[in-house]
């Protein structure tokens, strides 16, 4: 996969589902989509994504269990699976020939010489398809790591990433590494085989903290923010962020915007509202609340994001619907209009979407329905034209 600094248009790509419900706060749901762990079923989602002209799949990683069901009766009912999203990525590398996928790695639990290796499998395997969604976190794990997790603090995470990233990418140059560090030692040379892509990798990023961001500005190529954040919020990131890129000697435009949308399309806006309304009237309630007050207490963007929205049930239930998704449901028509709007006035370079309802069919009421609009705008150019890049 090449980068594309000359291709402003946008990448649209899956928030690709790890988990029977991502990002949708109710147990009734499961009812009605496929099952994550059948191998069929992803199959007919990754070539409705691959055919229907997607640009990427992304995928989160989860390794604690999240327990927004609380210690209320039935909460092991809502006990989520999850699929790992590096081995998730090597099976869907199988079924397709062009696509790429991100995966999330935490590099606090994570070793860099693990990272490298697996990093580099999947590059060469998928013939450089391969991009990392490094987050500094540990993805719920703490306890489960006790004793590889010295519980580090927010900045120092990210120092521990500085030294992490520097090992990966010695490596990922096919060199021997000789690296002391404050949190690692690193010496030797790992075996092949290295990655297809050069420098590296594409590099994915969400943090939103100071240092977060200045590790942003070093390293990134995108940086994922929540839909749901207003339009002020957005634009003073996206400032802070190119000036620390001009001061790392990047351009100031030289990293991409990706933000979070929850996708449902269908041929009437009446339709299209009823089905949104019904799956709203799916959420539980408590696991929408529990989410609200825990999720800012994990992740700053977040906490960020939330405190802006009342915290009455029908607010609580819609952010059930969809997270941090910015809710885009309506017909083609509708859809493509937000789309331009967000692009135009928010500065977002690509956007990782959501279907409530994740079945091949719901992807491609998307695929035939809005990609064709949003190619007349001139805002996005199918990859099976452009060529398949970053």
């Amino acid at each position: 996969m090449e980068r594309s600094p000359t291709d402003r248009t946008m990448r649209i790509g899956l928030f690709y589902p790890h988990t029977q419900t991502p990002h949708i706060r109710s147990k009734k749901i499961r009812e009605w989509v496929p099952d994550v762990f059948d191998l069929e079923v992803h199959r007919r989602v990754v070539t409705a994504c691959e055919t229907g002209g997607l640009d990427f799949l992304f995928t989160l990683d989860n390794w604690g269990v999240e327990s927004w069901g609380g210690q209320s009766a039935g909460a092991d009912q809502l006990r989520e699976n999850g699929l790992m999203g590096p081995i998730l990525a090597a099976s869907l590398f199988a079924m397709t020939r062009h696509i790429p996928f991100i995966t999330t790695i935490h590099t606090s639990i994570l070793h860099p010489v693990h990272v490298a290796r697996v990093g580099a499998n999947l590059d060469t395997l998928s013939q450089g398809r391969w991009g990392i969604n490094l987050v500094t976190g540990s993805g719920g794990a703490d306890s489960l790591f006790e004793n590889l997790v010295a519980h580090p603090d927010h900045d120092e995470r990210y120092a521990m990433a500085e030294e992490a990233f520097a090992i990966i990418t010695q490596l990922w140059r096919g060199k021997p590494c000789d690296f002391e560090g404050t949190y690692y030692r690193v010496k030797g040379d790992l075996i092949g085989p290295t990655v297809v892509q050069q420098p590296y990798p594409a590099i994915v990023t969400a943090g939103a903290s100071p240092a977060g961001l200045r590790f942003t500005a070093r390293y990134a190529d995108w940086h994922f923010m929540p839909g749901r954040m207003a339009r002020e919020d957005a634009l003073t990131r996206i400032d802070k962020l190119q000036g620390l890129c001009e001061a790392e000697g990047r351009p100031a435009d030289g990293i991409r915007i990706m933000r979070h949308v929850s996708m449902l399309v269908r041929d009437t806006a009446q339709e299209a509202q009823d089905v949104t309304d019904w799956l709203v009237s799916l959420v539980d309630q408590d696991m929408a609340h529990r989410y609200v007050e825990q999720i800012g207490q994990r992740i700053s963007t977040y906490r960020e994001v939330y405190q802006a929205y009342s915290r009455d049930d029908d607010t609580v239930r819609r952010i059930g619907l969809s997270s941090g998704a910015l809710v885009m449901h309506g017909t083609p028509s509708q859809v493509a209009e937000q789309i331009q709007a967000f692009h135009e006035s928010q500065g977002c370079g690509g956007i990782a979407l959501t279907f409530p309802l994740w079945h091949a069919e719901e992807i491609g009421r998307f695929t035939s329905g809005v990609l064709p609009l949003l190619e007349k705008m001139g805002i996005w150019i199918s990859p099976h034209r452009r060529g398949w890049s970053w």
